[in-house]
């Protein structure tokens, strides 16, 4: 259930477990891709672990799943 590893992975990386928050993130994102907080979140950890290019890449798509997340973190 997306909804649940989505929890789970933005509890991780509240608690700066990243490696189990991007785990559990991108198996949110394989279950319910159309869910932009799911993408921001992962790049949210991608931007911690130094990956800038692939945290861009999440974040843009989270903005063009809704408008209303922000382009660039």
């Amino acid at each position: 259930r997306a909804d649940i590893h989505r929890a789970l992975g933005a509890a991780h990386l509240m608690a700066g477990n990243l490696e189990e928050a991007q785990v559990v993130l991108q198996t949110a994102v394989s279950l319910d891709s159309a869910h932009p907080l799911s993408y921001f979140l992962l790049g949210q950890v991608l931007q911690a672990h130094g990956q800038p290019l692939r945290a861009a890449e999440m974040v843009r798509q989270a903005h063009r799943i809704d408008p209303r997340y922000p382009q660039t973190l």
